[in-house]
């Protein structure tokens, strides 16, 4: 068991994270959740240099499904058009963004393809470091 107790991180004056307490047993996932700026990579950073945790980025594993021919790319492209695909052949992040922000319902068909790729890859990794430490 980590118990974390106290866990403060600023950026210059300004506090990010103040008075954040954790008891984690071994073999718990967690996850850490918020929005951009709330802190989320000052405390993954600090459970991995410090305590040595295994962490699954979401947002990498999603760069990772969208920057190379893939499903995700795939679906995504058929949802939405090739105009989404730069010539590289990656998702046009750009272009996507023209496209479903500003419009709910076609940032709720985005959503609906993305995550289920990216929650597979998420147990994916969470399966192989449980096997590894068996």
């Amino acid at each position: 068991m980590i118990k974390l107790q106290g866990i403060k991180k600023s950026f210059g004056a300004l506090e990010v994270l103040g008075g954040i307490d954790l008891t984690i047993n071994r073999g718990e996932v967690v996850s850490i959740v918020g929005p951009s700026g709330a802190g989320k990579g000052a405390v993954s950073a600090l459970l991995q240099t410090k305590y040595g945790f295994i962490i699954i980025d979401a947002d990498t594993i999603y760069h990772s499904l969208v920057s190379a021919p893939s499903p995700c790319l795939n679906e995504i492209r058929q949802s939405f058009g090739d105009e989404v695909i730069a010539s590289n052949g990656a998702l046009d992040r750009k272009a996507l963004g023209q496209i479903v922000f500003g419009d709910e319902d076609k940032l709720l068909l985005l959503n609906s393809i993305t995550h289920k790729y990216v929650a597979d890859k998420i147990i994916d990794e969470i399966e192989h470091c449980r096997s590894r430490e068996t």
